[in-house]
Formats: structure tokens, sequence, C-alpha cells
């Protein structure tokens, strides 16, 4: 994770799980999410093409130019990133995984704004993961960003991450064993392994999705 802002959301949502899978919609208290509430957004399942925002940030309105609230999340990208991210969705519903990527967002001038984004589970009612809490951030910001709306999104690179290690049946890749490390425990997403330090995950290059 590049950004501060996806380590503070990381770091507080897997405080506030515990061992579980994901922990509970009213469990997470905004407050304690204070500095980054502005980029911050909340995704609600309303089918498997459906995650329409119930909140977002007043940064993030500001800079996509457009109320997101009510808008479906899905809809700015092109069938092959949609599929794409469709599936990340899913696998975060059903195993409780945790999905970072990258992307570029365009206005009408074509001029392209780089964001990542890292998105966690939730659980609305009834043991089910239908609600989607997430961060999205820039260190990108020209004087045009928010003079024009960025209706349009080109994903880059994305990547599931299991904070408790792959679940069966969603090992997509043959573990190699890591030498044991003080101080720090063992994160594997399906495309890597790598170490969680205090204050955050290591810093590594991520492969393209």
């Amino acid at each position: 994770m590049k950004h501060a802002t996806s380590r503070t959301l990381f770091d507080y949502w897997n405080k506030v799980r515990g061992a579980r899978k994901a922990p509970r919609r009213f469990e997470i208290e905004p407050a304690r999410l204070a500095g980054i509430l502005p980029e911050s957004f909340i995704l609600e399942q309303a089918g498997a093409d459906a995650y329409r925002f119930r909140l977002a940030g007043t940064r993030l309105c500001e800079q996509f130019g457009v109320e997101l609230r009510g808008r479906n999340f899905l809809e700015p990208w092109d069938e092959q990133d949609r599929s794409a991210l469709r599936r990340r969705l899913a696998a975060m519903a059903e195993q409780g995984a945790v999905c970072l990527f990258e992307f570029e967002a365009y206005g009408p001038a074509q001029r392209a704004v780089h964001f990542e984004v890292l998105m966690v589970p939730l659980v609305q009612r009834d043991a089910v993961i239908d609600r989607f809490l997430g961060a999205m951030s820039t260190n990108d910001e020209p004087a045009w960003l928010g003079t024009e709306r960025l209706d349009r999104r080109q994903l880059l690179r994305h990547e599931l991450i299991w904070p408790d290690g792959l679940p069966p049946g969603a090992r997509l890749f043959r573990p190699v064993p890591l030498p044991q490390v003080r101080d720090a425990r063992l994160v594997r997403s399906d495309r890597r392994s790598f170490r969680v330090y205090e204050g955050g995950l290591s810093h590594q290059t991520p492969e393209k999705g």
C-alpha cells in the first residue's frame, strides 16, 4: 500500500475485526477515521452488477466532479475492468478478502489522475458481507482536478489480500515457504506473499492484475 490513507483504513479495520472475516457495520466508528473520512466511501451490494455508493466523502465528490452517493460503482468502467472488479467484490463478500487496486480517471480533456483504492468487507446483517468500506487517495492533484467530471476509469492493477492467509479453495498459486521473521506476520494475496509490520503493510511493488 503506497498511501497512508489506505494503511490507516486497513489497520483500523483489521483491529476491529479481530479473528473474524469482517466486522459489523455498526462497529465502525467514523470518529476513529476522522482524518480520512473525506476520502472514504461505503458501497452496498444491490445485485451482481450493482454496488452503489451509500456514502461518499466530500473530497471524492469534489475530485470526481459529481455527487457519488447513489451511483453504481461499476458503471464508469469498460466491460473488462468491470468484470475484474465484479470478481474481486464477489470474493470479498464470500471469503472476507481485502481488495487493493489502482486506476486512472479521465475527464473530457482525457487528462489522467492516478488513484489508489483499498476496500474492506463489512457485515450488515445475518453474518452476510454486503457492505464495503473503502478509501481512495492520490498524490497527483493537478490544478484542474475538481473542475471537470471524471467519468471514465481505467484499471491499472488489482489484487486480493487475505490478512489471515488464503482460505481453502482460494489458493491460486503454489505457496513458496518463507523464513520466520520476528515481530511480523505473514499475509498472502492471490499473487504474492508479504509481511505486515507495525504501522501497515510492507512496501512492495504489486504485480499487474
